[in-house]
């Protein structure tokens, strides 16, 4: 995602995640007769699963765009592969567990984990016939209704004004309760439906925050705990999926077991008893029992660690953390307090990726105590104008933007003759906090700003900035945009401009 993407309607940045997920699945299809590629299938069904979770979370934005056929489609072919993804856990698992066995144990392994490869392989190539069949028909489908809307003006239709920022805020709040909600029903370790509907839950609040993560500070630690808690969820899931294995697995050596008897009863020779007695020595039944007991002792560990982790009040730090990032989300368009840290350069850092950089001109309408500016920003996904009212200065700053229509910015531009500035732009996330460093293209000058979640917050200028780093001039009224273009630039001299990470730090 792009930050100018979170302030769009959510009805279009939803449509653009969403396809962007069926781009991401098919090129993984396109990987997946390469033999060395192991990851092509898992890559398929996340995207899948993103593309599903994208549509099931923003459906009433979406306005019935999603067809439903195709969606069915899709969900069959996530699904298609569950089977084989299951096994070959399974299998991988079990692998590990040979060393563990005592000899007359060893038949009962081999024995299961012939016939979980065999599913696993016929599991497999049928999904693999059938997502090469049907996908590429169902997105095509999907991309024609998702890639344009209508949207009537002036209709006073609640759901076609809102910006993406503020449902996925109320996204964000909606699904945490019911992770937390479902997590307080996981009690034992026997709480089989619990657990799961309890990964599924934080697998769709991941999947709402997860294309935030560049865009928006505080969420990669989210994402991470969440993906620590799927983990141990995913994991408790397949050892209860291969308990039921096992089971079965009994089952099924019992019956073959009593027609070996039967069988036996019927002949009355020595022979059938000699091949019986074979029979006996080789039956898995006892290495079935010793990898329960081994299965029981990790669904025991595991559960230990969603308890210590998760349940009750210890993951009160995590939803606090949650709500306040649902609480910035949904109140990002609203009047808001910025608080900023400023740097003068002496070049851009060499670090920093021209294909990250955008393009921004800007420039102010005349007044005193308020500051009203007009921008435009031009990247890879397209042009973008915005308007934005500033008062105060310094540190602590009050701000309210909002995204205009071409037309709108067009109309406007012409007040701001003779007070605007050019600059390129580059983005670069450092942890919890991002910095913006802006490249003024009419002028020697070159400033970091960072943006921080409250004033005495404590942090190091990066190792990538520091060489680059003149100093901090946060409320000097010389740096601040509004009056640079008061005074007449003073323009760089041909050959004499700071390019990347050549200018000596002073």
């Amino acid at each position: 995602m792009t930050p100018e993407q979170l302030d769009l309607p959510a009805e279009e940045t939803a449509r653009v995640l969403s396809l962007a997920w069926l781009d991401e699945a098919e090129a993984a299809l396109e990987r997946l007769p390469e033999p060395e590629d192991g990851e092509a299938l898992h890559d398929f069904r996340v995207s899948l699963r993103r593309f599903r979770s994208c549509v099931r979370a923003y459906q009433p934005y979406l306005r019935g765009s999603a067809p439903k056929k195709a969606r069915r489609e899709i969900g069959a072919l996530a699904s298609a592969t569950n089977a084989g993804r299951d096994a070959e856990v399974q299998v991988i698992w079990l692998e590990g567990q040979a060393d563990k066995l005592i000899e007359k144990e060893q038949a009962g392994l081999g024995w299961l984990l012939d016939q979980l490869r065999a599913l696993r392989d016929q599991a497999y190539a049928e999904a693999q016939l059938q997502i090469t069949k049907d996908f590429r028909k169902a997105k095509r489908r999907v991309a024609k209704r998702f890639s344009s809307y209508e949207r009537s003006v002036g209709s006073g239709d609640p759901v076609g004004s809102r910006s993406f920022v503020d449902v996925t805020g109320e996204l964000v709040e909606k699904h945490a309760s019911e992770l937390r909600d479902l997590l307080a029903t996981v009690h034992t370790p026997q709480d089989e439906d619990q657990a799961h509907n309890s990964r599924i839950a934080a697998k769709r609040l991941r999947y709402i925050v997860e294309p935030l993560a560049k865009v928006v500070d505080g969420t990669k630690n989210l994402i991470k705990d969440l993906k620590g808690l799927q983990d141990i969820l995913g994991e408790l899931h397949d050892t209860h999926v291969l308990a039921d294995e096992i089971a079965s697995a009994i089952e099924i050596v019992a019956a073959e077991r009593a027609r070996s008897l039967h069988e036996q009863a019927l002949e009355h020779d020595v022979a059938s008893e000699t091949r019986l007695d074979e029979r006996l020595d080789n039956d898995p039944t006892l290495g079935l029992l010793a990898l329960t007991k081994l299965l029981r002792e990790r669904r025991d560990r595991l559960f230990e660690d969603l308890q210590q982790s998760w349940l009750g009040e210890r993951a009160d730090g995590f939803f606090d953390k949650v709500a306040e990032l649902a609480a910035r989300l949904r109140h990002a368009r609203d009047s808001e307090t910025e608080i900023e840290r400023k740097y003068l350069l002496t070049a851009v850092p060499d670090s920093l990726a021209n294909d990250s950089a955008v393009s921004i001109e800007q420039g102010w309408i005349r007044g005193k105590l308020i500051q009203e500016r007009l921008r435009r920003v031009r990247s890879k996904t397209g042009t973008r104008h915005y308007r934005t009212v500033k008062s105060g200065s310094g540190l602590r700053r009050v701000q309210l933007e909002e995204p205009i229509s071409r037309r709108t910015f067009q109309s406007l531009w012409p007040l701001t003759e003779g007070r605007r500035l050019r600059k390129k732009r580059y983005r670069l996330v450092d942890g919890d906090l991002t910095w913006e460093i802006d490249d003024f293209a009419d002028r020697d000058l070159v400033l970091a700003e960072v943006e921080l979640p409250a004033e005495d917050h404590r942090f190091e200028l990066p190792a990538w900035l520091q060489p680059f780093v003149k100093r901090e001039v946060t409320g000097d009224p010389r740096y601040e945009n509004v009056n640079l273009v008061r005074r007449t630039p003073r323009r760089r001299i041909a050959g004499a401009r700071p390019a990347k990470g050549r200018s000596k730090p002073g």
